[in-house]
């Protein structure tokens, strides 16, 4: 239950630092704000150096400006959401989203997650590599199943010959 509350730790952190924060300056210069891009870059690298400052203020500038230039000229085919699904782009975003949708569809996320309850109700009879760190679920949770199979198997062919 600790380890549980315990990961709640470092977003709380976040969440009381992040006021903090300078204001990216690529936002900045995207919204025409050079000067409060100039101050949230010099916060970021500090004042001592105003030459590295201007280089990156004009190497913003010209992202900023190339990729108002990219989304320009993908908009000419309508809205970047509706593109994904026509033409030959419908079977590059089926492509891309199987692998995700695959794992998920066969149960991949259950199996991680409820693999170690498993194996700690199946019996303690097993172990193969006593040297390895048996605390680390997806190594337990893989040599337990695997065991788990062999055993069950191994039955399966000795009830078959009959012995």
């Amino acid at each position: 239950m600790s380890l549980i509350v315990l990961q709640y730790l470092f977003p709380a952190i976040l969440i009381l630092i992040y006021p903090f924060f300078p204001e990216s300056a690529y936002f900045l210069i995207k919204k025409g704000k050079y000067e409060e891009a100039r101050k949230a870059l010099n916060r970021t690298h500090g004042s001592s150096d105003q030459d590295l400052i201007n280089v990156e203020m004009k190497r913003i500038e010209q992202n900023v400006h190339f990729s108002e230039e990219l989304a320009k000229a993908a908009a000419i085919d309508g809205p970047l959401a509706w593109q994904c699904w026509r033409k030959t782009n419908r079977r590059r975003t089926l492509t891309a989203m199987m692998p995700a949708a695959a794992q998920q569809l066969i149960g991949a996320a259950f199996v991680l997650g409820c693999t170690e309850d498993f194996t700690n109700i199946a019996d303690d009879r097993c172990h193969i590599f006593p040297f390895f760190d048996w605390n680390h679920p997806v190594l337990y949770g893989f040599l337990r199943s695997f065991h788990n199979y062999a055993s069950v198997e191994s039955r399966r062919i000795s009830s078959n010959r009959g012995t």
